[in-house]
């Protein structure tokens, strides 16, 4: 059986249009977490961040603050790259952040769990499911709109040096076996980072995710 790696274009749109509705119904109650879920979703889907860049994604690195058409990927407090969105996404994270996060200082991570704290790599991963179940997409994470991003970008720019700046690659080499779809059952990548696993150092958690070594101790799984 090939493992799913990304979501059709037909797929994208259902799963788009589900999260909307689920997002303005919850606007209209004053609820937020269907609100957050579609800010996970556009962020993964059509930015194409890593989990964990995703998770200590700061209010400082949006468009309302920098007064710029991206958003800022750190690490630690330094900027690594700068992820061009749409005038869309632009308008919901600022839309977002205005009613949901006003009270909030900038260095503070954009997304929160329900109960306040950071957004956490299993929380995100049990949301996804939940979503893709309930758009009737069927098995959803972090990996899959990632991938989805990288390789309707790649279909739209046919530009691998684009792509690799957008996306954070490292190399071209990684990035060329994902549009091409060729060899990526044969590799074994973080689902986590995209990072290449060498043989033996991978570690596939109990959420059925395979992560790195590095991801293992940054999300402090045993």
């Amino acid at each position: 059986m090939i493992k799913r790696k990304y979501l059709s274009e037909p797929e994208v749109q259902k799963l788009l249009s589900y999260i909307k509705s689920q997002a303005d119904s919850a606007r209209k109650r004053g609820t937020s977490r269907a609100v957050v879920d579609e800010i996970i979703v556009l962020l993964l889907i059509k930015a194409g961040l890593r989990s964990n860049e995703l998770c200590v994604l700061q209010i400082q690195d949006l468009p309302i603050i920098h007064g710029g058409k991206s958003v800022w990927i750190r690490n630690t407090n330094e900027v690594v790259r700068k992820v061009s969105i749409s005038n869309e996404v632009i308008e919901l994270l600022t839309r977002f952040v205005t009613l949901y996060r006003k009270e909030a200082n900038q260095q503070e991570p954009l997304l929160q769990s329900e109960r306040g704290n950071p957004l956490g790599y299993m929380s995100l991963y049990s949301k996804l499911k939940r979503i893709g179940v309930k758009a009737g997409i069927g098995k959803l994470s972090p990996a899959i709109l990632r991938h989805t991003y990288v390789t309707h970008l790649y279909d739209k720019e046919q530009d691998l040096r684009y792509v690799q700046d957008q996306a954070g690659y490292s190399s071209c080499r990684t990035l060329y076996k994902y549009v091409n779809n060729s060899d990526i059952e044969t590799t074994r990548i973080c689902e986590a980072c995209g990072a290449t696993i060498k043989k033996g150092r991978g570690k596939r958690i109990e959420s059925g995710q395979l992560l790195c070594q590095t991801c293992q101790k940054y999300f402090n799984i045993k």
